[in-house]
């Protein structure tokens, strides 16, 4: 018999979980500095090693999703956050966490409209400045297909975004 775990995301755990997470050494770091606004989001070093980071880590395979639901709301602080010359290659980090936890990506994504749509946006600068634009549609598709109909309307939507894009 399978067992499922119930995928919970940062805003479902108590004050006193959030707490004893960040105090408990479990976390890396530098994202502490994300999470409580003490550290300078920006286009510098320690910004990159810190997205290095969160987009490289293997989201979804962690008995404690608390640690999962942490680094993930830490990379969203950062892409709502992110202007000027960060913007412009965060579309590589959201691939990043796409191909490499695509199943806890889709599940996060669906629940959270406002960081798919920043998704869609970053993804879909890269593709506009790409010259090999449907390799990189072909790309999604493959980090989605966990979720058929969830990859054909994220596409669908970095087409649209691209589209509006080039009006």
């Amino acid at each position: 018999m399978t067992h499922k775990t119930e995928v919970r995301f940062w805003e479902q755990y108590s004050d006193a979980e959030k707490y004893h997470i960040i105090k408990s050494g479990a976390i890396e770091a530098s994202s502490v500095g994300i999470y409580d606004d003490s550290f300078e989001i920006g286009d510098n070093e320690e910004t990159f090693k810190i997205l290095d980071y969160l987009s490289e880590y293997k989201y979804g395979i962690h008995t404690d999703g608390i640690v999962d639901a942490f680094y993930i709301h830490c990379f969203s602080k950062i892409l709502r956050k992110a202007d000027g010359a960060l913007s412009e290659v965060m579309g590589d980090y959201c691939m990043r966490i796409l191909k490499k936890s695509s199943n806890y990506a889709i599940l996060y994504l669906r629940a959270h409209e406002e960081i798919r749509d920043a998704f869609i946006m970053h993804i879909g600068f890269d593709v506009y400045c790409s010259d090999n634009q449907e390799r990189i549609y072909e790309n999604l598709r493959e980090c989605l297909k966990l979720d058929p109909s969830f990859a054909e309307e994220f596409v669908t939507a970095v087409k649209n975004w691209v589209l509006q894009s080039e009006r």
